[in-house]
Order: structure tokens, then C-alpha cells, then sequence
């Protein structure tokens, strides 16, 4: 009788290794197929985040780039700006010169037209001088 048990129990441990390898090493298809789908998307993701870091690289050197054009066009405002000011502060200074000949214009209108009304009477050397200076 041991040496049925003991047949018994060669066989059992057996047929545990048998099937115990044939799991492990065959597998079941449902694993291979999930593993296939996991390895897929891992090569999709992969691509993926490869093409996102292009990306982003050459959004970075466009920002790069729209930083230098950005930076030259503030120091040509400022310069704008400076000759605007420039600019203004010689329109004022005209306008003030022009609003003083236009008083000097006014006032030398206003000495004529007294003149006109009231010529000065002159006499002697005066009288004569002026109507030298009429003749010439």
C-alpha cells in the first residue's frame, strides 16, 4: 500500500508540474492579447509624447523668436515716443512764437489804422524829410 501512495503522490506532483509549466509557459491567449493591446498603446503613447515635445520646442522657438521681434519693436516705440515729445514741445514752442507775431501783427495793424485815421502832423525838417522819402 506505500508504494501505491507513493506512486499515487509521484503521479499527482506530476501532473501539478505538467500543468503548472503548460500555464506558465503557454499561457492563456486572453493575457497575450491584453499584453499585445498594453505594448500598442504604449507605443502610441510614446509616439505621442514624442510628437507633443516637437511640438512644444517649436512653439518654444516661436516665442523665441516673437520675444526678439518684440523686444526690437518696444525700443522703436521708444524711440517714437521721444521724437513724439520732441515733436510736441516744438509744435508748442511754434504755436507760442506764432501767437506772439500775431499780437505784434495786431498791434502793428492797430498803430497803422490810427495812423490812417490820424496822420501826425509834421513840421520843419520833419515835413520835409517825409516828403522826401515819398518822392524817392
Amino acid at each position: 500500500m506505500k508504494n501505491i501512495k507513493d506512486i499515487a503522490i509521484t503521479v499527482l506532483a506530476i501532473l501539478c508540474i505538467i500543468f503548472a509549466a503548460i500555464t506558465f509557459f503557454g499561457g492563456d491567449s486572453k493575457y497575450k492579447h491584453q499584453i499585445e493591446a498594453l505594448q500598442n498603446d504604449n507605443k502610441r503613447l510614446h509616439t505621442e509624447r514624442d510628437s507633443i515635445i516637437k511640438a512644444g520646442k517649436e512653439i518654444q522657438s516661436r516665442i523665441d523668436s516673437l520675444t526678439i521681434i518684440e523686444n526690437r519693436l518696444k525700443g522703436v516705440i521708444a524711440d517714437k515716443d521721444i521724437e513724439i515729445s520732441k515733436a510736441k514741445s516744438n509744435a508748442q514752442k511754434s504755436k507760442a512764437e506764432l501767437d506772439s507775431m500775431r499780437q505784434k501783427l495786431e498791434k502793428i495793424r492797430k498803430q497803422i489804422a490810427d495812423a490812417k485815421k490820424n496822420p501826425p502832423n509834421r513840421e520843419g525838417e520833419d515835413l520835409i524829410n517825409s516828403l522826401k522819402i515819398k518822392t524817392q
